[in-house]
């Protein structure tokens, strides 16, 4: 049986480098997974990338899309009720 990966505990220069590697949809997923990373992904944001958020009441979604077009993330929101899972 394998032992998990820590990604975490890479050297802090590998991880400013791999997080520069990601999409914004990958950064947002990894997000998710715990506090731990969405901190680090935070913290490690000198490294911007242009997003553009459409909030769509209507539709109760939210759509995030970074500068190219095939990422981007479709989160479903109830006014009435928390953030569901996000779709892509």
């Amino acid at each position: 049986m394998s032992s998990p990966f820590l990604f975490l505990r890479l050297p802090g220069v590998v991880l400013c480098k791999k997080f520069k590697s990601l999409s914004i949809v990958e950064k947002f997923k990894l997000s998710l997974c715990s506090n731990k990373i969405s901190t680090q992904i935070n913290n490690d944001r000198f490294y911007c990338q242009k997003v553009q958020m459409c909030v769509d009441v209507t539709n109760q979604r939210i759509d995030i899309f970074s500068g190219n077009v095939r990422d981007w993330v479709q989160i479903g929101i109830h006014l009435d009720r928390e953030i569901n899972n996000p779709t892509v």
